[in-house]
């Protein structure tokens, strides 16, 4: 099965995630009638529990600054997270109660402490799902759970209900003094639940209502998008398509819409790849082999791959050539070739060369008369033996495919990836396929290709947790950064708790799939919402620690500013650095920030796909050490006058990019740029 057939059930874009939390916000962003001593400037304090650490990740990969801390830390700031596992004397009791009292603002499922704050139970019921979300789409619950509602207490001096369901409040927020609580009247983190399955915009919610300062984002998701599968409008505007694409390193796009019979059915990939090389997005031609395109199906009956029953194997959406047959695999490479050296392309993706299962007989292979005269027997009699020969074949084929690529003229430039099939979770199903993780990975490294790893479609509706198992793998499959995870946001089978990933599924499936490497593979710009995309920053840079004086993070990320774009002006460990107002590109490791308001130092720096080492500024230049295996691209915010690379004065593409400043193309590998634009 390929995750291309489900796009008939693609979810509709989630316009905004707060609408379903009625009154939750508002328009002033105070929480009810409460005042409140002052926004957050420092990360949200979540109290030390054995849940600590599951509200954190939620909130973290939300997008959010928090960190855990004690209740000493909590009750010096304007809000905090007191989770159902925390344990409380009846004087912390008190000191809580005092802190909301004084303009605190707490959120917390702990069901003594919001006794003790004022709120009552009401009868017990059965509860299955929520409605959440402008459009009150539904999220089923992992199974019926009695759930007693909130009830406004005496001592409360207002009252919002927040969620409701057959009758129960199930969140509300209530104001006592000066302050406020976000009270849940179930704990989110019961029973190994990781937060998002009761409420999957919870994570979200609570960062919006705390008020927490943003945490740092990183641009360094690789997003998929196959023109076929976007509107007709979108499919004709290149500049649309790029434009959705914001904060992203790369768009993998499908490269098999060419060779029609009229070529006014050709895609506009040239349009398409300027555009995003004007917002310094790096393009990919995504391949699918054993699919090349309907050309080759149509040109060429002999080449079509067999299935067992002796049918063409068209299968889903692909329709397989049996690349297997070498005359076959040469006809196929004069389309790719085309395609390949017709554009721009910065690196190339060889995905999902595998074989079709044996789980429907009618769609198995490879049963070509060139593949069964490689096999030298009958399947049926040998099947553990076929089974070898499809891994070793899956293997020599896409060692050939990467060869191929590198013999092209600007092959050596290219930077390639093999997206192959996991076999971390389920081995069974990748065996089924031909898919051997450590050996694709031996093949990858042959050729210095990356590798994604694609989960297989039966782990899709278990937890977005599941990527901490492959992440863990990664570093021993290839060099650091090389081997990363890719994840499939499609309608499942089960649809819980929603018919996709979304909201905090999505933010913690990001989170965790790249938390070890930096960067993930995203399928796909059209089948992941809006909302969910323009988190998808932030979610990745989940591993970053927000401190209270700076951050700490294993990848170059974007750091924000408490103070919003006011704050133009950044010291980093005491250099004066290329901020952007209220935001900043800042290397790896653990670093002092500081931020004050007033006229940027010099030219900022907006974007660099490759990872940061060092940078500096002055009235009229900036100058950045980075590292990028493909060549890279960087964003400044004023017109280059003058470029130098290594201390050589450099002749370097630069085009205005539409989403503001100037957008260069730098040289891949370890570099010093100097840019020089004037006062």
């Amino acid at each position: 099965m390929t995750r291309l057939s489900a796009l008939a059930l693609a979810l509709v874009a989630v316009l905004a995630l707060f609408a379903g939390w009625r009154c939750l916000l508002r328009s002033n962003g105070a929480p009810g009638t409460a005042t409140i001593s002052g926004p957050a400037t420092t990360p949200v304090i979540v109290l030390t529990a054995p849940d600590a650490g599951d509200w954190l990740r939620l909130e973290r990969a939300a997008g959010a600054a928090f960190r855990i801390g004690t209740l000493d830390e909590l009750l010096a700031r304007p809000t905090g997270i007191v989770p159902a596992g925390a344990t409380l004397t009846s004087a912390d009791h008190q000191m809580i109660h005092r802190w909301v009292a004084s303009g605190g603002r707490l959120v917390s499922p702990h069901p003594d402490l919001l006794a003790g704050l004022g709120f009552e139970r009401g009868s017990m019921l059965t509860i299955s799902g929520v409605s959440f979300g402008p459009a009150m789409q539904r999220a089923k619950w992992p199974g019926p759970a009695g759930v007693a509602g909130l009830r406004k207490g005496r001592i409360l001096e207002s009252w919002t209900p927040l969620l409701t369901e057959e009758g129960a409040v199930l969140a509300a927020e209530g104001g006592l003094g000066h302050g406020s609580v976000f009270a849940l009247a179930f704990d989110p983190m019961a029973d190994a639940l990781a937060g998002y399955e009761l409420v999957p915009d919870l994570g979200r919610s609570v960062a919006a209502w705390t008020g927490a300062p943003p945490g740092p984002r990183r641009e360094a998701a690789e997003v998929y998008v196959d023109p076929g599968s976007l509107s007709p409008e979108l499919k004709r505007d290149p500049e649309a398509v790029a434009a959705a694409l914001q904060g992203v390193r790369a768009a993998h796009i499908a490269a098999w819409h060419f060779g029609f019979r009229d070529p006014a059915n050709d895609y506009d990939y040239a349009g398409l790849i300027r555009a995003l090389h004007a917002r310094g997005i790096a393009a990919y031609a995504w391949l699918e082999p054993p699919y090349v395109n309907l050309l080759m199906w149509e040109d060429h009956p002999e080449c079509r791959e067999k299935t067992s029953t002796g049918r063409d194997a068209l299968v889903d959406w692909r329709a397989l050539i049996a690349l297997e047959d070498d005359r076959c695999f040469q006809l196929a490479w004069e389309q790719w070739t085309s395609v390949l050296t017709e554009h721009d392309w910065d690196g190339v993706n060889v995905a999902e060369l595998y074989f079709e299962p044996a789980i429907h007989p009618e769609n198995f292979t490879p049963f070509h008369p060139s593949a069964l005269k490689r096999f030298a027997g009958d399947p049926a009699a040998a099947p553990e033996r076929f089974l070898d020969f499809r891994v070793a074949l899956a293997a020599e084929l896409n060692s050939r495919m990467l060869a191929e690529v590198r013999a092209l003229p600007r092959g050596a430039d290219l930077d390639l990836q093999l997206t192959v099939i996991d076999d971390t979770i389920d081995p069974i199903h990748a065996r089924a396929v031909g898919n051997d993780v450590a050996w694709l990975s031996g093949v990858a490294r042959d050729y210095g290709a990356s590798l994604q790893l694609e989960d297989p479609y039966t782990t899709w509706a278990s937890s977005p947790l599941r990527y901490d198992r492959i992440s863990d793998r990664l570093p021993s499959l290839l060099p650091p950064g090389q081997a990363f995870i890719d994840i499939n946001i499609v309608p499942r089978e089960a649809g819980i708790p929603t018919a996709a990933a979304t909201a905090g599924e999505f933010d913690l499936a990001v989170a965790a799939a790249s938390w070890s490497s930096g960067r993930l593979a995203l399928f796909s710009l059209s089948t992941v919402a809006a909302a969910d995309r323009e988190r998808l920053p932030g979610a990745v840079a989940a591993s970053a620690e927000a401190l209270d004086t700076g951050l700490r993070s294993a990848f170059a990320v974007t750091a924000r500013a408490p103070g919003g774009p006011a704050d133009a002006l950044l010291k980093v460990d005491g250099v004066p650095w290329p901020a952007a107002p209220g935001r900043a590109i800042i290397p790896a490791g653990e670093h002092r920030l500081e931020w004050s308001p007033g006229v940027a130092a010099g030219p900022a720096l907006l974007r660099l796909t490759g990872e940061i080492g060092s940078a500096s500024v002055e009235a009229g230049a900036i100058e950045v050490s980075y590292f990028s295996r493909p060549r890279a691209y960087l964003v400044v915010d004023r017109e280059p006058l003058r470029v130098a690379i290594d201390g050589a004065a450099a002749d370097v593409p630069v085009t205005p990019n539409p989403e503001g400043g100037y957008t260069l193309q730098l040289p891949g590998g370890l570099h010093t740029v100097r840019i020089e634009t004037g006062q």
